[in-house]
């Protein structure tokens, strides 16, 4: 139900768009994000939340950089607040080298700065002793940004480079 939750969480499918089957419905639906699944389902997520109500997606992170991201980031950045992006690079899962991040979108207008959360310096060691390292890699930030999205667009395509310094 559209409008209903105050919390939507989840870990939608990485599906490039040559592998979607409907693509005519998700570039109808979602002509913005049908670039893969998971980026519709960032969208997706904040129309379930009620006003007010909070997205979190584990993602990839691609969506942050590439070209075809550009049209996404616009929309959801002029639209809702980037409360905290908690960027896993290459490590969320131990079983596959997908550069992931949890984005955490609030339904309401932007009004205040993001946090930008980073844990490479831990997360990105090999695992040695199995899920534990990894575990406290999720635990531990390894460097913190807070940062106004509209910094972003001086750069023509508007990447969410978080660790960017604005005096460059």
């Amino acid at each position: 139900r559209d409008n209903y939750y105050d919390l939507v969480v989840g870990n939608p499918p990485y599906l490039g768009r040559k592998r979607i089957s409907n693509i005519q419905y998700l570039s109808k639906e979602y002509p913005t994000a049908s670039f893969d699944l998971y980026a519709c389902f960032l969208i997706r997520g904040l129309e379930l939340c009620k006003k007010g109500g909070l997205s979190s997606l584990l993602v990839q992170r691609n969506w942050l950089f590439i070209l075809s991201g550009q049209a996404l980031r616009k929309e959801l950045l002029l639209q809702f607040q980037l409360a905290s992006l908690f960027d896993l690079e290459n490590n969320a899962f131990e079983s596959t080298g997908v550069a992931s991040c949890i984005a955490q979108f609030q339904n309401t207008k932007p009004t205040k700065a993001t946090c930008f959360l980073q844990t490479k310096a831990i997360f990105s060691r090999p695992v040695k002793n199995g899920p534990f390292l990894t575990k406290q890699g999720l635990l531990s930030q390894y460097k913190y940004y807070k940062k106004n999205v509209s910094l972003f667009q001086a750069i023509p395509t508007a990447p969410l480079i978080y660790w960017w310094d604005e005096t460059t």
